[in-house]
């Protein structure tokens, strides 16, 4: 008795935008606090190949075919965030802020981002 595994080979690329819209509050402050919401589209390709094969369950031969399939998904989540944009000179800022992206089921999935910048 012999037996065997069809294991495809996957390539897995994902690509994704968060277009959002943020308010600000208190200008001309040392800092201003903001919320943001928007939906953040997420961009999946899969690419799966299997040569063909053969594999032996209890002395019976069976063959499997190959593939070469690309599947492609768009997935679509809200987000909401809210931070701070802390100013340390007249244009350089560090910005800080935590984001909310939730998933089908309702299950937020939270990031903590700071960074730095400078207004033109």
């Amino acid at each position: 008795a012999g037996g065997g595994y069809l294991i495809p080979n996957q390539e897995l690329r994902m690509a994704a935008v968060t277009p959002t819209f943020t308010y600000q509050f208190l200008e001309n402050q040392y800092a201003h606090p903001y919320l943001s919401a928007g939906v953040r589209v997420g961009f999946l390709e899969t690419h799966s190949t299997r040569s063909p094969q053969t594999f032996t369950q209890n002395r019976v031969i069976y063959p499997a075919p190959g593939f070469d399939r690309t599947d492609s998904t768009v997935i679509v989540r809200p987000v909401v965030a809210a931070g701070f944009k802390s100013y340390f000179t007249e244009r350089t800022f560090l910005r800080t802020e935590a984001a909310a992206m939730f998933a089908a089921n309702g299950s937020p999935h939270v990031a903590l981002r700071a960074g730095f910048g400078f207004d033109f």
